[in-house]
């Protein structure tokens, strides 16, 4: 869509000239929304490259208007001097872009969720009994093809500090859940609110993510089970906790083994602290066994503790070594928050400590 825009600088609007905006709003979820501001005057362009934030405020297009888009980031940008005499700044957009009615006039308790393309939610999902968690149903869509989370609130949501505080940590922790399941990263694209999705959210995360499938650490056959089970053993004043551990091993997925390795050791340190106000090194093997971890099969977990230290260190640790402590150092935390979760029967998940146990379900 190509707009006419209103440029401003703080509170005060650059009034000399006109200008358009092109606003690009994805469908797939692994994109993010993008707006370029389009110049036709050499000298605007140069003292707006000066400015390391601006906002804009666009007119209507079809039937649908934008909110005022603030704290714009000016991230890249080119002027043909030489040719058309024209040029653009590309700029991004911190938190989300909205489209109208205006939230905060529409009171809702329904919401459509655009998600990753999920191994594990395309099965049938339809779970109820979290009102301790302010939901009252999360179900995916009849067309499993569509990617789409539909989630229902116990209260009213009515303002984007209301979404912030009560709705968005419940959907990363849903997401955070599943790609733990799925040993990839989920994100959600954009939300739509009320019966008649007038609202659209644009999620404008700065990275979005397309992992290939892999072995999976649950099983299809127990993920609705092991879904359900979590939310209802985790508590809202919980939430954040589980969100921070889950996401330092997501985000691990896809790191170099040495620093997979630290993330892992911090994630660990985050579990102990909670559970015993202790992370120091000297504890970590007697506070994981008092939690009751299965370790037999693993290096003692002093010497995973030092390949560790190593690495903080910057001493020479082999790429051999490296590859094999990372396995070892994924299935302890795997055990460890799986353990947290309320998830004690590994049978079917990909961290089972029988020899030779084959678990269906895990590709």
């Amino acid at each position: 869509m190509v707009v006419d825009a209103n440029i401003f600088y703080g509170v005060n609007e650059i009034k000399d000239f006109k200008s358009k905006a092109l606003i690009w709003l994805p469908t797939n979820p692994n994109h993010q929304p993008y707006v370029y501001l389009l110049l036709d005057e050499y000298r605007v362009y140069k003292a707006l490259t000066t400015l390391s934030r601006i906002s804009l405020k666009v007119s209507s297009f079809s039937d649908k208007t934008l909110l005022i888009l603030k704290n714009l980031r000016l991230t890249d940008g080119d002027f043909d001097v030489t040719g058309t005499g024209k040029g653009y700044l590309k700029l991004h957009h911190p938190r989300f872009i909205v489209e109208y009615p205006l939230f905060h006039k529409q009171q809702s308790k329904k919401f459509t969720f655009k998600i990753s393309d999920s191994e594990l939610l395309q099965s049938k999902i339809d779970l109820s009994g979290l009102e301790h968690l302010g939901i009252r149903s999360i179900r995916t869509d009849n067309i499993i093809e569509k990617n789409i989370l539909h989630v229902e609130t116990v209260e009213y949501v009515n303002t984007y500090y209301t979404f912030k505080k009560e709705l968005e940590p419940v959907i990363s922790l849903i997401l955070n859940l599943t790609s733990f399941a799925e040993r990839r990263r989920l994100t959600w694209s954009s939300f739509m609110c009320g019966e008649e999705s007038l609202v659209e959210y644009y999620n404008c995360r700065k990275l979005f993510y397309n992992d290939e499938k892999v072995y999976r650490l649950i099983s299809y056959e127990v993920f609705y089970d092991f879904l359900f089970n979590s939310l209802q053993n985790i508590s809202k004043e919980n939430i954040l906790y589980f969100n921070k551990i889950l996401t330092c091993i997501n985000r691990s997925r896809n790191y170099p083994t040495d620093a997979k390795i630290i993330v892992l050791n911090t994630a660990l340190e985050i579990i102990l602290k909670k559970k015993f106000q202790k992370k120091n090194d000297n504890y970590k093997k007697n506070l994981i066994e008092e939690i009751g971890i299965v370790t037999f099969d693993l290096p003692d977990i002093k010497k995973l503790i030092d390949i560790r230290n190593d690495l903080t260190h910057g001493d020479d640790v082999s790429s051999r070594n490296q590859f094999f402590y990372v396995q070892k150092w994924q299935i302890l935390l795997e055990r460890l928050v799986l353990n947290e979760l309320g998830w004690n029967d590994l049978s079917m998940t990909d961290v089972y400590y029988v020899k030779g146990h084959r678990v269906f379900g895990l590709v």
